[in-house]
């Protein structure tokens, strides 16, 4: 009977451990795929940037008035490179995006640019990375929201806090780029 309670006792023991290490592991797995996922984020918001890089240096030539519009793209691409947290990538990534649709409505008025062959090509590059970054966006946000549960649900939430984890930021698309621009080409 002694015995019996001791085995008994062990058992629980045992679960309990499995249990925590089972919950801190899946805790610690699922921060590692929130990390891999913004790495891709990264890396498709820097091929960005540098594909914009030279669609500007394709059209300055033919676009010499319009220095104020490249120097927002210059800067914002600047403040993409020097982004320390998830957070501040995410502000200036939604800054290009802003200034990269102005670069967009001022070539309209450049019929020559959009028929040069470097700019159609590096359209289109951009065109597919920006159909990376959308699924590398949505793969992010998916394992951010299943990382941000399991620090909101029992039992997980409890080893979270112990282990000081912290929710994750979204990769949201702001509210103005979900809004279809009014431009107004009458001059």
């Amino acid at each position: 009977m002694k015995h019996t309670k001791v085995f008994i006792g062990l058992g629980i023991i045992a679960i309990v451990i499995i249990v925590v290490v089972s919950q801190r592991n899946d805790l610690i797995r699922s921060e590692m795929a929130i990390e891999a996922q913004w790495a891709e984020v990264e890396n498709q918001l820097m091929r960005r940037s540098e594909l914009m890089h030279g669609l500007l240096q394709s059209t300055r030539g033919l676009m010499a008035y319009e220095t104020g519009i490249i120097n927002t793209i210059t800067e914002a691409r600047a403040k993409l490179a020097g982004a320390g947290s998830p957070q501040e990538l995410i502000e200036a990534s939604n800054l290009l995006d802003r200034a990269f649709s102005q670069f967009l409505v001022v070539v309209e008025n450049y019929p020559d640019i959009k028929a040069d062959a470097a700019y159609v090509r590096l359209m289109d590059e951009i065109a597919g990375t920006e159909n990376r970054l959308a699924a590398a966006r949505r793969n992010y946000n998916n394992s951010v929201s299943s990382f941000n549960i399991k620090l909101r649900v029992f039992p997980s939430s409890m080893f979270a806090n112990s282990m000081g984890m912290i929710p994750k930021p979204f990769f949201e698309i702001p509210q103005e780029a979900r809004e279809r621009p009014d431009y107004d080409f009458s001059f």
